[in-house]
Parts: structure tokens; C-alpha cells; sequence
């Protein structure tokens, strides 16, 4: 299955998969919102949640690969996943600006913070696909080169799922006091978004344990080794 997956175009697979999620969350944003929307909009939800969901899995995959074998065979498209996902998330930057700033500046004043860490985590995600060339990778060492990307990746996710909580947090409530009950897109999203994050700190906790771990078992053996 591995060598299977591996001779197939990532690039083609990853925007074939992208070009089922768009239709799928824009239809699903227009049946949770109950009032009129543009095309243009419809089709920009669609756009934006696909690609927080495409860098999320980019992220997740090696995380889930550590415990569970199955994943291996995904981990040839992560950067697709990321870059393709930072794309849909350039759009959603590009065309809501135009959509929805230029009509109503206010809305910059009124949404502050959730503006602001979504522009920084977009140029953090550039940063990110700008450093995804092979001669960035053979100039940084392929180690150091894995280190940068993972902080910078995952500095950039935290800030746009903030940024989801911050402009999205009314929409929640007024969906909770409500008796709606498909959930809002963006909560769906950000509940996914919550599981990234804690499963990479679960793994990092792991990691630093077993570290510890064997360093420690590793100087009991050399401590008995000499007393021998």
C-alpha cells in the first residue's frame, strides 16, 4: 500500500481531496447560517475551512504516525497538505478583505485581535512555505531545517485558531442559546483545531519522558557497568 500511495501525484491527490471538502463545507456554511449568501461568500467558506483543515492533517499526520503504523503511508503529502492549505488560507485573507473590509472598515476597529493574528499567522505560514525549498532544507541541515518548520507550523496553527475563537465566539453563543442543531462550520473546525494541538502536546509530553526515561536507564547502566 506504501509504494502504492508513493507513486501517485501528491500534489494532483491533495486537490482532488480539497476540490470534495470545498462544495462540502460551503453547502453545509449556507444550511447552518439560515440567511442569504452571495455565491462569492458560499464559495469563500468553503475555500477557508479546507484549507485549515488541509494544514491541520499536514500536521497531525506525523504526530499520529507515532502510534499508529497506518499513518506512515500519509506522510509523503504533508507538504502538500501545508502548502496547498496555506493557499486556501491566502484566499480566505485575500478575498474577505475585499468582501467584507473594504464595505465596512469598522469591522478592522471592531475585530481587532482576531484580525491581527490572522495576518500573523498567514505570514508565518508564508514563512513556512517560503523555507519548504530543497536548497533551504541543504543549507539549514534536514534536522535543524525539521526543528524550524515544527515551531514555526505550529506557532502559525495556534495563532489562526485563536483567530477562528476571537471573530467566531458570538456565532457560538448565539448557537448555544438557539435550537439549531447542526453546529456552526467554524466551531466544527475549531474543535478539530483544539485536537491537533493537544494530541502534538500529549506527544511532546510522551517524548520527553521516554527521553528522560531512557537517559536515565542509561546511566543506571553505565553506573552498574563501572561498578562491575
Amino acid at each position: 500500500m506504501p509504494n502504492i500511495i508513493k507513486k501517485r501525484n501528491p500534489w494532483k491527490n491533495i486537490i482532488f481531496f480539497s476540490l470534495t471538502t470545498i462544495p462540502f463545507f460551503s453547502v453545509y456554511y449556507v444550511g447552518t447560517v439560515y440567511e442569504s449568501v452571495s455565491i462569492v461568500e458560499m464559495v469563500l467558506k468553503g475555500f477557508t475551512n479546507t484549507g485549515y483543515l488541509l494544514i491541520g492533517f499536514s500536521l497531525i499526520l506525523g504526530p499520529l504516525g507515532k502510534f499508529w503504523n497506518y499513518f506512515d503511508q500519509f506522510l509523503t503529502y504533508r507538504k502538500q497538505l501545508g502548502i496547498i492549505g496555506f493557499m486556501y488560507a491566502l484566499i480566505h485573507g485575500v478575498v474577505g478583505t475585499i468582501i467584507y473590509v473594504f464595505p465596512n472598515p469598522d469591522i478592522i476597529v471592531n475585530n481587532y485581535w482576531a484580525v491581527a493574528l490572522g495576518i500573523l499567522a498567514l505570514y508565518l505560514f508564508y514563512i513556512c512555505y517560503a523555507i519548504s525549498e530543497i536548497i533551504v532544507i541543504k543549507t539549514l541541515g534536514a534536522k535543524k531545517w525539521r526543528r524550524l518548520i515544527r515551531y514555526i507550523s505550529y506557532s502559525a496553527f495556534i495563532l489562526a485558531t485563536m483567530h477562528i475563537y476571537l471573530a467566531k465566539l458570538p456565532v457560538w453563543q448565539e448557537y448555544i442559546d438557539s435550537d439549531i442543531i447542526f453546529p456552526p462550520l467554524s466551531l466544527i473546525l475549531f474543535s478539530f483545531g483544539l485536537f491537533v494541538l493537544a494530541f502534538r502536546f500529549y506527544v511532546f509530553i510522551y517524548d520527553t519522558f521516554a527521553l528522560g526515561y531512557a537517559t536515565i536507564k542509561t546511566l543506571v547502566s553505565e553506573s552498574r557497568q563501572s561498578k562491575d
